[in-house]
């Protein structure tokens, strides 16, 4: 096999890896016996930040809300 036809088969290889949708490899986890996420303790800490600011917003509006009410 010459350069262009190796370059090109490698190209090829490379679309079709790039062009497999996420349930493809959802699907390919279920088979596999669920293969975790690499990223996935960061996600859920990301998740649970989001959570914890959330409350925070919500104190604060609350705390916000109740001094607007005895400043009346």
């Amino acid at each position: 096999m010459n350069r262009q036809g190796l370059v090109l088969a490698v190209l090829l290889a490379t679309g079709l890896v790039a062009c497999s949708s996420e349930d493809d490899v959802t699907e390919k986890a279920d088979r596999t016996g669920g293969a975790e996420h690499p990223w996935s303790s960061q996600v859920e800490a990301l998740d649970k930040a989001k959570n914890v600011e959330k409350d925070v917003m919500d104190a604060y509006q609350r705390q916000a809300q109740e001094i607007d009410q005895q400043s009346q």
